[in-house]
């Protein structure tokens, strides 16, 4: 596990490496989807509080993977975790 500032911990596999520099021929950064039990245990919020925040525009939205079925950019929930961070 890995922690921020703001006490908000996440994964060592959720972190983005940096990319490749644009003349290697490495593979494009994947930005992994995240679901919402992933995202409810990195930033420790209830389910009703990440929709709640969403709707008050203080959360990502997530993007639609199917038939009821939603989830979160890696970078997206890091980002918002970030911008805690700096707010603090």
């Amino acid at each position: 596990m890995r922690f921020s500032a703001s006490g908000f911990y996440f994964s060592e596999e959720l972190v983005l490496k940096p990319t490749a520099a644009a003349n290697d021929n490495a593979a494009p950064r994947v930005d992994p989807i995240l679901r919402l039990a992933t995202v409810k245990e990195t930033t420790g919020l209830s389910r009703s509080t990440i929709y709640r925040m969403m709707d008050a525009g203080q959360f990502p939205r997530p993007l639609r993977l199917g038939p009821g079925s939603v989830g979160w950019r890696t970078s997206a929930v890091v980002g918002w975790i970030d911008g805690l961070e700096r707010a603090a």
